[in-house]
């Protein structure tokens, strides 16, 4: 009866211990997003430009690049602690080819968005019972300022990068070597 109920417990805490890396995971997330973001502010307010177009992609990835060096060290010490394969060069390897990943698809959101607002949203508007919703989207998107849309971009390529590393991290690179 004791092994049941014991084997029963660590099945139901996995779904806690996952919502509460996530969550941890999520906290580490916001601080890389205010890395990225104030990074990414920065060398637009010292070059003057980089708002949109290609100084803007090449500026993002080096605010991303910036904020993952800072991820490996958190989700490491503390979102996925006690989970470290031992193996530190092959971790790290899989965590960068994660992050590489997440980094296209963090900037490529974010470049779309930044750079291509106004033809999404005549594609969308074109959806059957997608044109209301998108009107009062837009009526919103509208008055955000063209100076502040770039990091209206960077927050939509975080949270499309924050979904993909999540999963990359818990199943591809944190993984605890189980004993035979």
């Amino acid at each position: 009866m004791e092994a049941y109920s014991s084997a029963n417990s660590n099945v139901a805490g996995k779904p806690r211990r996952t919502w509460g890396q996530f969550w941890r995971f999520f906290l580490v997330g916001l601080m890389n997003m205010f890395i990225d973001l104030a990074v990414l502010n920065l060398l637009i307010w010292i070059s003057g430009t980089g708002r949109t177009g290609i100084w803007f992609t090449v500026f993002k990835a080096i605010s991303f690049t910036v904020a993952v060096i800072n991820s490996y060290y958190f989700n490491r010490r503390w979102v996925f602690r006690g989970q470290e394969t031992g193996q530190v060069a092959v971790e790290f390897s899989k965590f960068l080819i994660v992050s590489v990943v997440g980094a296209f698809v963090n900037v490529g959101v974010a470049s779309l968005v930044a750079n291509f607002q106004a033809p999404m949203t005549s594609f969308f508007q074109a959806i059957p019972g997608v044109k209301q919703l998108f009107d009062w989207a837009i009526g919103i998107i509208a008055k955000i300022t063209t100076d502040a849309w770039a990091t209206v971009a960077a927050i939509f390529g975080s949270a499309a990068g924050l979904v993909w590393n999540f999963i990359g991290y818990k199943f591809l690179v944190f993984i605890k070597k189980r004993k035979a």
